[in-house]
């Protein structure tokens, strides 16, 4: 409900970039949980809430624009691709997060871990993804039928 409104209201491309943002503000909650239980479990809740759901807002966008603007003859590959590429970096990011937790300790590698989260996101600002306000329509081909 909430992808199509956003998209509608502040841009296709923004929806993208800002909703990885918040995802990203959201992940601060794992450094941030401290004190009682109830103010922890509270605190990774919300996190976990907002992450989520500006993950699944700003993936929708990301997803279907990967749809409109790759050839049908491509559609699989491309999604074979970016899962590899998404999927092999969490592996890679498992095993240096538990070489760093080991060394510096759960905290410190859960603070570099988000930053670095948020260096990732620096080169889309400046990608044209941010300009782009609608969808980009699919070529139709009209076969004579």
């Amino acid at each position: 409900m909430l992808t199509k409104w956003t998209a509608g209201r502040f841009g296709v491309g923004r929806t993208i970039i800002v909703g990885w943002l918040v995802w990203a503000i959201a992940g601060l909650a794992l450094p941030l949980a401290a004190g009682p239980r109830w103010m922890v479990v509270a605190v990774l809740c919300l996190g976990q809430i907002l992450g989520s759901l500006a993950d699944t807002v700003a993936n929708v966008q990301q997803w279907s624009l990967r749809q409109v603007v790759t050839p049908d003859g491509l559609q699989a590959r491309v999604t074979a691709s970016h899962r590899f590429l998404v999927q092999g970096a969490g592996a890679v990011g498992a095993l240096l997060g538990g070489f760093l937790a080991a060394r510096f300790g759960l905290r410190p590698t859960l603070w570099i871990c988000s930053m670095g989260v948020f260096l990732g996101l620096l080169p889309v600002f400046r990608s044209p993804l941010w300009r782009l306000h609608v969808m980009p329509t699919i070529p139709t081909t009209d076969s004579g039928q």
